[in-house]
């Protein structure tokens, strides 16, 4: 089951031009989707938590710690939106609207 859920997993975010993101709460780290990659030209396949806050514009960081933070300590949150501009690999800006399902175990966010 596992793996046929995997295998969906990968061919959705292929299907879509949506910028698919994963985020490890444990590690810190997050997964980028070749989307996501495509959208933005980062090469790597992963990054840090922080070294995704230092790409977000320094006017819209305190909205998105805000939302995103805020979210995550909730209990009884499982969701966030929030917009905000993020820099490029090439070093422009561009507006997102993030959306994330946040996963919770024993009421903690993994």
């Amino acid at each position: 089951e596992l793996e046929k859920s995997l295998e969906r997993y990968y061919y959705v975010s292929e299907a879509t031009s949506d910028a698919i993101y994963d985020g490890n709460i444990a590690t810190k780290k997050l997964l980028w989707s070749n989307s996501f990659e495509a959208t933005f030209g980062f090469s790597e396949k992963e990054s840090s938590f922080k070294q995704h806050l230092t790409r977000i514009h320094a006017a819209d960081l305190p909205l998105f710690k805000r939302k995103t933070f805020g979210a995550l300590r909730t209990e009884n949150q499982n969701t966030w939106t929030v917009e905000y501009r993020i820099k490029d690999n090439a070093g422009c800006y561009r507006y997102v609207i993030d959306r994330a399902f946040i996963i919770r175990q024993n009421g903690q966010a993994v």
